[in-house]
């Protein structure tokens, strides 16, 4: 594909700037331009071919592990509190209700009942309750879960709710915040504590970004931030040592994204985003158009310059520790953009999510239509091939994602074909051509000695490697790869016999080009002679499709 594109603009280009056909527009330059333009199309064509071929980027594959935490109970949205009273503890908004998840194994006297069809795998989940004797309960879905001072807090609209101080299972009657009597329109909240930051509660609303003081109990709006209404605000790194900042998404068309600190705002023409932009280290992402955008923290934005994610359209994304979650084409996507390779790993998966969150470690949670589950991510050992994969030169494989030390034995062949499973293998009757890999560091070059010895045949072969482990069921891992079968003596020898013969036997006083030594020698004016197509006389040209077989010959080395 990169090919034909490369040069059918390459032709195009070439056919038009052609001085006779540009100066004239006669059939001498139409001519003229269509045969530079098929050349240099060839040309290039051939070289962007070779070099897409060449550079293919294969991401990992990954395994993931499912456990369901909650089944039966259609999510909407869900709020990770982290550890309330040493338990990971969640606010959820389900169809069925609003209810609080606490990572914890229940006493069986406390288990509530839940709503019909719902099943609690893991931890104990409770509805929550409001006191009924406050001025209003809440009549409409929450805006945001957070913890305040500890103690989970519940935002809506026009008011705050928190859990009991002293409920360490949300069993207990939520009760109004006092704070409520300030809050209008809000649409989310962020508490900071510890070093300056202590007790204090960001508020954003329609009137900008408000902030609240728990020692002084008041309020304060600086007039820089008062463009900031009805904004997102998040926690994340800032770009200067280790400090953290605030940063505020526009929730309305413009979907700008600014950085705060200290009562100031930055903001770049570049950072734009679709959705609340998500940190991993020392860098921000942001969606335009469904494709991903992102650089340093506090540096410009670009689009993501990636052979998978740079076209990838993603639906969803979060942050983790060192990686970037991301859903998209019915696959979940594990960047890691902090290490050398930008390292990318993938695995299939189903189920309607509607949103996800990390585990702080190498899995994440997903909910949605069917519940919560968290996913255990491990990387599966795959082939890592370097080189050109057209010429099968200098091709090298690697197993990677593996730990040696847990393997007792590993080997590895060519194939036509793949193979159904693990199952069909015979570990004590691997085909002849197969190689130890263990001794072999678990790398090795393909070549096409390999693949004669090993009966491969077609345009087509496949990768193959077997090993067992000390503990566990044998593995499996298997790669395709090109082949493109070069033009041979014999391929030429067809040419030759056809329109050079007659005159290039060596019996009469032309050159002699009887042989293939005598070929390899005259080669080049060889080719620019049919391509001028000044050769051969009185007979009909070489097709652009023969010139070509001439350099290919050339160019793999002159196979016999």
């Amino acid at each position: 594909e990169a090919g034909t594109e490369a040069g059918t603009e390459a032709g195009t280009e070439a056919g038009t700037e052609t001085e006779a056909g540009t100066e004239s527009g006669t059939e001498a330059g139409t001519e003229s331009g269509t045969e530079a333009g098929t050349e240099a199309g060839t040309e290039a064509g051939t070289e962007a071919g070779t070099e897409a071929g060449t550079e293919t980027y294969e991401p990992d594959r990954l395994e993931a592990q499912s456990e369901v935490l909650i089944s039966g109970l259609s999510i909407v949205d869900a709020w990770p509190l982290g550890a309330v009273n040493g338990v990971e503890t969640w606010v959820i908004l389900a169809e069925q209700g609003l209810l609080i998840w606490r990572n914890v194994n229940p006493e069986p006297s406390s288990v509530q009942a839940l709503p019909e069809g719902v099943e609690v795998l893991r931890g104990e989940l409770r509805p929550i309750r409001f006191d009924q004797n406050q001025v209003s309960s809440p009549r409409t879905r929450p805006l945001q879960a957070i913890l305040v001072s500890g103690i989970p807090a519940l935002l809506f609209a026009h008011d705050l709710w928190l859990a009991s101080p002293s409920n360490e299972s949300g069993s207990q009657l939520w009760q109004r915040s006092p704070i409520s009597q300030y809050i209008s329109s809000a649409t989310s909240a962020l508490w900071l504590e510890g070093g300056e930051q202590e007790g204090q509660l960001w508020l954003s609303h329609e009137l900008g970004l408000s902030q609240w003081i728990a020692d002084t109990e008041t309020w304060r709006t600086p007039s820089i931030l008062s463009s900031l209404a009805e904004s997102l605000i998040q926690l994340g790194p800032w770009a200067s040592a280790n400090t953290n900042a605030l940063w505020a998404w526009s929730k309305n068309d413009d979907h700008l994204v600014y950085a705060i600190a200290e009562q100031a705002k930055w903001h770049d023409p570049s950072w734009f985003s679709s959705i609340p932009p998500v940190f991993v280290e020392k860098s921000v992402w942001g969606l335009k158009d469904q494709k991903l955008y992102g650089g340093e923290i506090g540096q410009v934005w670009d689009h993501l310059s990636h052979p998978v994610l740079g076209s990838l359209r993603v639906e969803q994304m979060w942050s983790g520790t060192q990686a970037l979650w991301l859903l998209g084409d019915n696959k979940l996507w594990r960047y890691l953009p902090s290490t050398e390779n930008q390292d990318l790993g993938y695995t299939s998966i189903e189920g309607a999510w509607r949103g996800g969150h990390s585990d702080q470690g190498t899995g994440l949670y997903l909910w949605g239509a069917q519940g919560l589950n968290h996913f255990s991510i491990e990387q599966v050992p795959s082939w890592n091939i370097n080189g050109d994969q057209l010429a099968l030169n200098n091709l090298e494989a690697n197993l990677v994602n593996i730990m040696p030390d847990q393997i007792s034995g590993a080997w590895a062949w060519l194939s036509n074909e793949s193979l159904d499973g693990v199952e069909n293998i015979d570990p004590q009757n691997l085909p002849a051509a197969s190689v130890d890999l263990q001794s072999n560091n678990f790398s090795l070059a393909i070549d096409r000695a390999w693949l004669s010895e090993s009966q491969v045949s077609g345009d087509t072969a496949w990768l193959v490697a077997y090993f067992e482990r000390n503990d566990g069921d044998p593995l499996l891992v298997q790669r395709a790869f090109s082949i493109v079968v070069p033009p041979t003596w014999a391929d030429v020898e067809i040419l030759y016999q056809r329109s050079c013969e007659s005159c290039h036997d060596g019996r009469g006083g032309a050159r002699d080009l009887s042989t293939a030594i005598l070929w390899e020698e005259g080669i080049e004016e060889i080719i620019f002679v049919t391509e001028m197509q000044s050769m051969p006389i009185g007979l009909p040209p070489f097709t652009t499709e023969e010139v070509d077989i001439l350099r290919r010959w050339r160019d793999y080395g002159y196979m016999q």
